[in-house]
């Protein structure tokens, strides 16, 4: 009997237990990532010297010159969920940054910035040492020709795409770029990018579709004033320049100093005026232009003749 009992209350209890209603379970959702707007990007440059993007940001106007004093440093990192790359959108009208000692950009997609302004740049300019990792500087507009960036800079693992009046502009500054393409940028002497007085420095470069209107289709090297570029194992595919009379499908320089070097480079279907050229080398007298291993075997024009004993296959540089 004893048993009997003990099996009934505990059968009594396991029916009061189902008969309770169950708990309500309430479910979290994640937040929503802050919008950032361009009263976010303007703090950034003037007062809290940091952004996080959690969203694309479109510019209501040009953003304020860099506040040195207040930000020795400016950082702007993209974090947007779900794709690699925040947007930063000029729309058409406005210039990005001006400005500031040191500058770090990352993960970003600069965009549709327009400037016509010679002392400022569309994306970047007068910043004294920038730093560009993993973004895109597509379809901008330099109304001057000048070149959409213009600062010392350090880029890696970064796309240059589309961009009228060129990309990126050298002028007594240094430029190192390592896993850069640049593609499909436009100006009347190279497109990707203008060095007078500078140093050039690319490493795993891709230079394709950039198109020049006379001179350079991709890199124009002039001056004998501290001018020098460096290419490790970079390619020059399919870059042009359309003028009549045009020269230098991929590659112009005339007289440098220190010189150049090309090292294990790659050069394909490079055109200027309707004839195959990698590289125009006009007047060079006062330093080397080294091929290594060896200038490919076409496309590459010396002229006058005397500048011929100054182009050298060898791998100088290229260590």
């Amino acid at each position: 009997m004893a048993c009997l009992r003990w099996t009934f209350l505990a059968l009594q209890m396991l029916c009061s237990c189902l008969a309770m209603p169950s708990a309500t379970v309430q479910v979290l959702h994640p937040a929503s990532p802050k919008r950032i707007t361009h009263a976010d990007l303007v703090k950034a440059v003037t007062s809290t010297c940091s952004l996080v993007l959690t969203s694309d940001v479109v510019l209501r106007g040009d953003l304020p010159e860099v506040n040195s004093t207040a930000c020795p440093e400016v950082r702007i990192v993209g974090r947007c969920r779900g794709r690699k790359l925040c947007r930063i959108d000029g729309a058409g009208k406005y210039s990005f940054i001006h400005g500031g000692e040191r500058l770090l950009l990352k993960n970003l997609e600069i965009t549709r910035m327009r400037g016509g302004n010679i002392g400022r740049a569309p994306v970047l300019s007068d910043t004294r040492n920038a730093t560009i990792i993993g973004c895109r500087v597509t379809n901008n507009v330099d109304l001057m020709s000048w070149g959409v960036v213009r600062v010392p800079l350090t880029v890696k693992n970064t796309v240059f795409e589309g961009n009228q009046g060129g990309a990126i502009e050298i002028d007594d500054r240094y430029v190192y770029a390592t896993d850069v393409v640049f593609r499909c940028n436009r100006r009347k002497k190279g497109a990707a990018v203008w060095n007078m007085e500078g140093r050039f420095y690319c490493t795993r470069c891709l230079f394709e579709g950039n198109i020049a209107e006379e001179k350079g289709g991709a890199v124009y090297l002039v001056d004998t004033d501290g001018t020098g570029a460096i290419f490790k194992s970079c390619r020059f595919v399919g870059n042009k320049v359309v003028g009549k009379g045009g020269v230098g499908g991929a590659v112009y320089m005339d007289n440098l100093d220190p010189g150049v070097s090309f090292c294990r480079c790659q050069f394909d279907r490079n055109m200027a005026d309707g004839k195959l050229n990698h590289v125009y080398i006009d007047g060079l007298e006062d330093s080397i232009a080294y091929f290594c291993p060896a200038r490919p075997r076409s496309g590459i024009v010396i002229t006058p003749k005397t500048s011929e004993a100054f182009v050298k296959d060898g791998c100088q540089g290229c260590k």
